[in-house]
């Protein structure tokens, strides 16, 4: 249940970064942190979801699959921290 409403929650970041900021609508995730802040941390997420993808499919470089999944974890950690 978490890990859809977590998948629910990147699509409307994804489908946000593409709408005027005037047809926007109030999702709470929106109202604390800068716009900037959200497209970019959406944007990280979508580089490493491709990349992730990637990874699974070629079949030569299949084996690093775990420690990329354990680096994405870093990687949205830091960025937790960082704003």
């Amino acid at each position: 249940m978490t890990t859809m409403s977590l998948l629910f929650q990147f699509v409307q970041r994804v489908f946000v970064m593409f709408m005027p900021a005037k047809y926007q609508p109030d999702y709470m995730f929106l109202r604390n942190v800068p716009m900037r802040h959200v497209h970019l941390f959406t944007l990280i997420q979508l580089v490493c979801l491709i990349v992730l993808c990637v990874i699974k499919e070629m079949g030569s470089i299949s084996i690093i699959f775990p420690v990329m999944v354990s680096n994405i974890h870093a990687i949205t950690g830091s960025l937790d921290l960082a704003v």
